[in-house]
């Protein structure tokens, strides 16, 4: 796990492995995830990262695939589809 928030009544996860970066969501406090297809591929390498952070109903995307650095700025509802 490389981070976690809390966006609107659900958590959002970000994790780190071989397959490189990857979104999780839950709706049940954590009792069970899916995937989220992210706007961009990361690798895993020293040199990449995501990150997320919420407030309120809005998630905040940040994302740097070691060739520039992106952000998204969306309500929950547009990352669930």
């Amino acid at each position: 796990m490389a981070g976690l928030t809390v966006a609107g009544r659900g958590l959002v996860a970000v994790t780190a492995g071989d397959a490189g970066h990857a979104l999780w969501q839950s709706a049940d406090s954590g009792d069970s995830w899916r995937t989220v297809v992210m706007p961009v591929g990361v690798p895993d390498t020293g040199d990449t990262a995501v990150a997320v952070a919420a407030q309120g109903d809005r998630l905040l995307l940040l994302a740097d695939d070691a060739q520039g650095s992106r952000a998204w700025w969306m309500a929950v509802s547009e990352f669930s589809r």
